[in-house]
C-alpha cells in the first residue's frame, strides 16, 4: 500500500508541476507564413465522430485557446456502421461545441468508398488525394491525426495515416515541409488505461529538472488542465449513441483523456 501511495503521490504531483509550467505551443507551429493577418489553420482528421474527443480532447482544448489559430476538422465518416450514422452527426456538432470547434468548420466526407467498419480496407491513394483538395481549399498550413497503429488498432484510423503519407508523398502541390503533420503517439496497452499515472512514463526527465518546460517541434506533449479534462469528458458525454458501459470506464482510466503526444511525420 505504501508503494502505491508513494506511486499515486509522484503521479499527482508531476501532473500539477506540467500543469502549472505548460507553456503555448511551439512558436513553429503556430508560425504562419502566409502573413500575421491570416491564422495559423490546423486540421483534425478523424475517422469517426466521437474521435476528436476521445482521443485528441487535450490537444483540441490547447488549440482551442490560441488566438493565432483556427481549428479545421475533417472527419471521413458519419459514423453510420451501426445505422446511427444520423443521430451520431447531431452528437458531432454537441462535442464540437463543447471543444470550440466552429460547426461551419467542420467537414464529414462520407464517401461511398470509406464505410464506417473495422473490417473495411480503405483506397488509401484516393482517400490522400481527397485530403490533398481539403487542404489545398481551406489553406491549411497544419495536420494532425492518428499514428500507425491508430491508437487502438483500428484499421480506419490507421488508414488516415497511411492516406496523408500516400498524399505527402506524392501531391505536387504539399508536402512534409509545406504541411507539417503530426500524428497522435501509440502507447501499450497497459499504458493506455493508467489513466493520469502515465504521466510518469510520458513526461521527459528535462521537464523535471530544467528551469522550464521546452518545447521541440517534432515532439509535443499536450496534458490537459483540470477543467480540460472536465470540457473533455463533457464532450465524449456529447456522443450519448456511444457511452455505453466500457466508455464510461474509458473517460476514467484512459490516458488519452488527459495526455497528447504529437510526433511530426518525417
Amino acid at each position: 500500500m505504501l508503494v502505491i501511495g508513494l506511486f499515486i503521490l509522484l503521479a499527482v504531483g508531476l501532473y500539477a508541476l506540467v500543469v502549472y509550467r505548460q507553456p503555448g505551443l511551439p512558436i513553429v507551429f503556430l508560425r504562419n507564413d502566409r502573413g500575421a493577418q491570416e491564422k495559423t489553420k490546423v486540421l483534425l482528421l478523424t475517422a469517426h465522430p466521437d474521435d476528436e474527443c476521445m482521443f485528441f480532447a487535450p490537444t483540441v482544448l490547447l488549440l482551442a485557446r490560441q488566438p493565432e489559430v483556427e481549428i479545421h476538422l475533417f472527419c471521413v465518416t458519419k459514423g453510420d456502421h451501426e445505422r446511427l450514422g444520423d443521430t451520431r452527426m447531431r452528437e458531432l456538432e454537441k462535442s464540437c461545441a463543447v471543444l470550440g470547434i466552429d460547426i461551419r468548420r467542420v467537414t464529414v466526407l462520407d464517401h461511398p468508398d470509406f464505410k464506417d467498419d473495422p473490417k473495411a480496407r480503405w483506397n488509401t491513394a484516393l482517400l490522400g488525394r481527397l485530403i490533398e483538395e481539403h487542404v489545398v481549399k481551406h489553406s491549411i498550413s497544419r495536420v494532425i491525426t492518428f499514428d500507425w497503429q491508430g491508437i487502438s488498432g483500428h484499421i480506419n484510423h490507421i488508414a488516415l495515416e497511411r492516406s496523408v503519407r500516400h498524399m505527402l508523398a506524392t501531391s505536387q502541390r504539399v508536402n512534409a515541409i509545406s504541411l507539417p503533420t503530426y500524428t497522435l503517439t501509440t502507447v501499450p496497452l497497459v499504458r493506455k488505461y493508467f489513466s493520469l499515472g502515465d504521466i510518469l512514463f510520458s513526461v521527459p526527465i528535462r521537464y523535471v529538472i530544467g528551469s522550464a518546460l521546452e518545447r521541440e517541434d517534432d515532439n509535443i506533449m499536450v496534458v490537459a488542465s483540470p477543467d480540460d479534462y472536465r470540457r473533455g469528458v463533457h464532450a465524449m458525454r456529447q456522443h450519448a449513441s456511444q457511452m455505453v458501459w466500457f466508455r464510461q470506464l474509458y473517460v476514467i482510466f484512459s490516458r488519452y483523456m488527459f495526455i497528447n503526444v504529437l510526433q511530426r511525420v518525417g
